[in-house]
């Protein structure tokens, strides 16, 4: 069944457009190597903060996940791409723990 003229249709963010995300992927190697540089002793947060912030990365992208829906009415199909639960931006959500 054909779409009618001038109805609503889903448009998925562009996760990889955040500036947030591009801030993240221009200084994640520097900040992995001084997470890791056992000469530095100034505080630093936990350890799983690096892989954290790799998740986040891939958060909003399809290649890295999503989920098929198709519209029993006009057998359309849709591709979500999924969020990283930690924080993300695609979805507005937030989930500590």
């Amino acid at each position: 069944m054909p779409k009618e003229p001038g109805t609503a249709r889903y448009r998925a963010r562009d996760a990889r457009q955040s500036a947030l995300r591009r801030l993240v992927l221009d200084h994640l190697e520097e900040f992995a190597v001084r997470l890791n540089d056992p000469a530095d002793t100034r505080p630093r947060p936990r350890r799983e903060t690096e892989d954290q912030f790799r998740r986040f990365i891939e958060c909003g992208i399809l290649r890295f996940g999503a989920v098929r829906y198709r519209c029993p009415a006009c057998g359309e199909d849709l591709f979500v791409a999924l969020g990283y639960p930690a924080y993300c931006t695609s979805s507005d959500r937030t989930v500590i723990g």
